[in-house]
């Protein structure tokens, strides 16, 4: 099963699951007055490289999941978006209109050597990972400071990531908000060796395609990132938001073997539905 049809079946199983549970936590809101389930749902395309360094393009499904009950408990899964700080299965232990922090489990894609075959033959495969974090967020008015730590608890790249950014803000009356954001993304040597590094029998296997020799990275940044988006609400409860950013590898991914195009430039439109 290649990454787009794992992206497919992880957001469709995701929407389906989540979609019963809206209806009664909404149907509880209007019946009782309480607060029950709160969030975003969202379905749409993305144009992207094939892995982070591709110099390859493909246009894939994209899907997201914003959820979050009580102010407490949330599920979050967007894979048109570069910022993964507070994904996954959550917990907020502070939530306050200006502070938000809690802890994360989520489970992150590996890589297949077939997304890329003419680049990534003889890599292999990257195992799937599951990580656990902590994150925080700090929002003032239109404008936001976030960031978090996450490390891998399957044995797939044993390392841990951070990352951090801020974004800025503005709504143009009640229907449109427009948003840019600036982060950058910092990894051990776990896993920038995983992700970008070439072992000795990946060297010997990619003989005739590149002839990669081997290459230990070290830990050090992966990436500066930057996203413009816009939401614009048709109804009350349906709108259209889209995407378009540019990711640049530096340090240890710029000087990867596996880095075909170090500036890459992504896209996506959704049509969402929010409650």
């Amino acid at each position: 099963m290649n990454k787009a049809s794992k992206s497919l079946l992880i957001a469709a199983s995701l929407l389906g699951s989540t979609a019963i549970t809206s209806g009664v936590a909404l149907a509880q809101d209007n019946a009782l007055g309480i607060t029950g389930l709160t969030g975003m749902l969202g379905a749409g395309l993305k144009l992207e490289g094939r892995y982070l360094g591709s110099t390859e393009k493909d246009a894939t499904f994209m899907g997201i999941v914003d959820l979050t009950y009580q102010q407490s408990v949330f599920l979050k899964y967007d894979n048109g978006s570069p910022y993964k700080y507070d994904h996954g299965l959550g917990y907020n232990f502070v939530r306050t209109p200006n502070l938000r922090a809690g802890v994360t489990l989520n489970w992150v894609p590996g890589r297949e050597e077939n997304d890329d075959p003419p680049r990534l033959r003889g890599t292999g495969n990257l195992a799937d990972a599951v990580e656990v974090g902590v994150f925080g967020e700090f929002a003032f008015d239109y404008f936001k400071v976030d960031g978090g730590i996450r490390q891998d608890v399957a044995d797939a790249h044993s390392g841990a990531i951070a990352e951090f950014g801020g974004s800025v803000g503005a709504a143009f009356g009640d229907k449109m908000r427009l948003m840019g954001r600036v982060g950058a993304v910092w990894a051990t040597q776990n896993y920038n060796q995983y992700q970008w590094g070439i072992s000795t029998a990946q060297a010997a296997a990619s003989a005739g395609n590149g002839n990669y020799v081997a290459q230990n990275r070290k830990a050090g940044f992966n990436h500066l990132n930057f996203m413009v988006s816009g939401d614009y609400m048709v109804s009350q409860n349906f709108g259209v938001l889209a995407r378009l950013g540019w990711v640049r590898l530096m340090d240890q991914a710029e000087d990867s073997q596996l880095s075909r195009k170090n500036d890459q430039f992504f896209g996506n439109v959704a049509v969402t539905y929010k409650f």
